[in-house]
């Protein structure tokens, strides 16, 4: 069962500040969200100990159907029955970095680290302790080696084994004013049960800042990733567990250019290089599983640039660019054990249908007038072509993309306490798909959106007022009028509102208010007509008496209002008969029931009756 709960706001930090620990839990309809966090970094016997947890619990409180058999006295007989039970579902992911650090010589540390990553959805968790050497260079510049045991969990099997772990940091080395970083990470676990885990990262960047408009900055990036899977489709004959390998390489490259022509003409130059091979095979081969018994390798490779002028003066802005992507996915099956010439052909086709190619071409404008210290105008245009082709004969989805996105804003400062602005977005999109057997799904989207805002601020209140109007249509290129009705509109309104009201200097009264009303409704092109199906009116109100005690605390009472009404539901009903020709009878049809909260209202039939004569 699905609740809409009341408006509410989540706030995640991916970063925490040091020496702060979090909790918070919250229960919205019912789902309870349990979370902590803590980022300790003090002094511990001469050294440093710094830890770091994150935990975050879910539970959805929710039901089942269990089928349960009772005996009838009435009839002599076992009866069927089935029962709504209560039903708790939860998952929790957790993660605990500790590492503490003493000298005990000038340059050289001794290290010790535990580490916890556990998530209880697929029973995925590895628990380990090393320790070893540290020996630091500078501040910037590192190298670490340590060693030790790891418990890794996955489904239920627990094996464990010996951990190596280095790690290096060479930063900000000049050379001919050229800047230098470099940083290496690599681990591996040797486990028991033949299992391997590894992983390698490798960071180089070369940057050097000329001006604030002339800089040029290299960096490469390479990892590797080594991981044996546990397979639980199959159990081998001699009861060993299944091992599938993953080997991951990953290299991406990045090149920027900001330069200078003149004093008012700038520009940018950004390229962009991404390798992928992925190689994935069983170490064993399992009869009846043709998957154990192939090698599938896989190649994915984009490459991107970016090329930016900009004139820029004291009040005006104007930048234009154009930005190119180019990419493929392809994917290879060849045999490593002796598996059946149809299991092998039918992998191939499988693999295949994941092959792809893609580009994109975008062109864009970026102006930014400032007439006034209190005047700002916005205005943004692109368009771009995006294209998809696969070269299999069984795959449906290529296709070009076009996009086109207008956006403007105005912004004006009455004076201190008062501002205004207004937004406004046009966006347009087509797709078609160039095969035939989707070629019923090309459609053009539009979406128009104007959102007016002020900001009001004074020592006896404050307010910020939003009014958001939006509309996206749906119009598809091959509908029929006569029968289909595919095309549908969206409308939006909503108006949102922070008020404060200051009534003493420690007491005051804050409302927040959130008001929507969407409208969905069918769209016939041909007619220039429409048809609204459903419309749902969200209405959220909280009022707080404010008051700030001290300093440190701060109290608060008042009282919230939420409301969701959706105002129809339908059973509905689709028959067409083809006769000769083009020739066929339609019939469409849906019995509405109109609620105001959990009341019905109204409730009547709707249907579309169509036939078309071909001659």
């Amino acid at each position: 069962m699905q609740v809409k709960s009341q408006d509410s706001t989540a706030i995640v930090s991916d970063s925490i500040p040091i020496n702060t620990i979090n909790f918070n839990s919250s229960k919205l309809a019912n789902t309870f969200i349990l979370s902590s966090n803590a980022n300790l970094d003090f002094g511990l016997f001469g050294g440093k100990l710094s830890i770091f947890h994150n935990f975050n619990g879910y539970t959805l409180n929710t039901f089942k159907i269990e089928k349960d058999t009772v005996y009838d006295a009435i009839q002599k007989k076992d009866t069927v029955i089935y029962i709504t039970m209560p039903y708790l579902i939860s998952t929790d992911v957790e993660l605990l970095k500790m590492n503490y650090s003493l000298p005990i010589f000038d340059n050289i540390s001794l290290v010790v680290e535990n580490n916890l990553n556990y998530g209880s959805l697929n029973k995925l968790g590895r628990i380990n302790l090393a320790s070893g050497f540290k020996y630091n260079e500078s501040s910037q510049s590192f190298f670490e080696l340590k060693a030790g045991i790891e418990q890794n969990n996955q489904l239920g099997f627990n094996v464990s084994g010996p951990i190596f772990k280095f790690d290096g940091n060479l930063g900000d080395i000049s050379v001919e004013d050229y800047k230098i970083q470099s940083s290496l990470t690599s681990e591996y676990v040797g486990m028991s049960n033949n299992k391997r885990n590894a992983d390698l990262g490798f960071k180089t960047s070369l940057y050097r800042n000329f001006s604030d408009y002339d800089k040029i900055q290299i960096d490469i990036d390479y990892g590797f990733l080594l991981r044996d899977y546990i397979s639980l489709f199959s159990i081998k004959s001699d009861n060993t567990i299944p091992i599938e390998t993953w080997f991951d390489n990953k290299f991406n490259s990045d090149i920027k250019f900001d330069f200078s022509l003149t004093d008012f003409l700038v520009g940018k130059f950004e390229f962009n290089m991404l390798k992928n091979w992925i190689n994935k095979y069983y170490k064993g081969y399992v009869s009846n599983n043709d998957i154990t018994g192939i090698n599938r390798n896989s190649d994915l490779f984009n490459i991107n640039f970016i090329s930016e002028m900009k004139y820029v003066s004291e009040k005006f802005i104007q930048g234009m660019g154009i930005s190119f992507f180019s990419g493929y996915f392809k994917n290879l099956v060849t045999k490593s054990y002796n598996i059946s010439d149809a299991g092998f052909l039918e992998w191939q086709e499988s693999e295949k249908l994941k092959d792809f190619y893609n580009n994109s071409t975008n062109l864009y404008f970026n102006t930014e007038w400032n007439p006034t210290k209190k005047d700002r105008f916005l205005l943004k245009y692109s368009v771009s072509l995006f294209q998809f082709d696969s070269p299999s004969d069984k795959e449906n989805s290529d296709g070009d993309k076009f996009t086109s996105l207008i956006s403007g804003e105005y912004f004006h400062k009455f004076d201190n306490s008062f501002y205004f602005s207004i937004e406004a977005d046009y966006y347009l999109y087509h797709m078609v798909y160039i095969k035939a057997k989707r070629s019923a799904n090309n459609n053009w989207n539009k979406f128009i959106r104007i959102n007016p805002k002020f900001s009001w601020k004074t020592s006896l209140f404050s307010m910020y007022p939003e009014l958001d109007l939006s509309a996206n249509y749906t119009l598809y290129d091959f509908e029929d009028s006569t029968y289909s009705i595919g095309s549908n509109i969206n409308r939006q309104v909503s108006y949102r509102d922070s008020i404060t009201v200051f009534l003493t200097k420690l007491l005051s009264l804050q409302s927040y208010i959130n008001l929507k009303v969407l409208e969905y409704g069918i769209l016939f092109r041909k007619n220039f007509s429409e048809l609204p199906t459903n419309i749902n009116f969200e209405k959220f109100v909280k009022i707080m008496l404010t008051s700030k005690i001290t300093d440190y605390y701060y109290a608060g009472f008042g009282c919230r209002y939420y409301s969701y009404a959706q105002y129809s539901i339908a059973p509905e009903v689709d028959i067409k008969m083809y006769l000769l020709g083009n020739s066929f009878i339609s019939l469409q049809g849906w019995y509405e029931f109109q609620f105001i909260g959990k009341t019905i209202i109204r409730k009547f039939p709707n249907f579309f009756l169509n036939t078309k004569i071909a001659l």
